[in-house]
């Protein structure tokens, strides 16, 4: 009985294990460039790879995991958007291989400065110019619940509505 009580407690451990390490493996540096007038922000992103082909999706992917979970300088008072997990909703987003992945949505387009370096341990190394539909985003974690309302936002509701009585 205690084996099989030890079995199952340590698949259930790896298999959280992996779940949840599939979320954070975008790694690299991320700044900001510019913050276009129509909500378009550019972001200079720095990452690797085992595959040259993938070097620019794995940069998109960074920006927004950047945005999302880790916060950008410059952009939402250094803050994370995200308040909230949703693991069924990010694997989606950043591991749906489809050729129209739901990430695609907020990238508006990535452009490659430089050339791509090979690394020593057999990784390629890229620097991207990545423009991010940073509205579209911000709208899409609300939508999802994924976001906390803004206090101030909220009490300035309540005082409009003692306001109209």
């Amino acid at each position: 009985m205690r084996r099989l009580l030890l079995i199952s407690f340590l698949l259930l451990f790896f298999a959280n294990h992996q779940v949840n390490a599939q979320i954070a493996p975008f790694h690299g540096t991320v700044e900001i460039l510019e913050m276009g007038a129509d909500s378009t922000f550019v972001f200079q992103v720095t990452c690797s790879t085992a595959k040259k082909s993938d070097l620019k999706t794995i940069a998109e992917k960074t920006a927004l995991y950047a945005l999302l979970f880790d916060g950008v300088e410059g952009v939402n008072n250094d803050e994370k958007i995200v308040k909230r997990n949703n693991r069924k909703y990010f694997e989606n987003l950043f591991y749906n291989t489809d050729k129209h992945s739901p990430h695609n949505r907020f990238i508006e387009g990535a452009l490659l400065e430089g050339d791509v370096t090979k690394l020593g341990n057999s990784e390629y190394q890229g620097t991207f110019n990545i423009s991010v539909r940073y509205k579209a985003l911000c709208r899409e974690m609300k939508l999802q619940k994924l976001t906390e309302p803004d206090p101030a936002l909220k009490e300035n509701k309540q005082n409009e509505k003692t306001d109209f009585r």
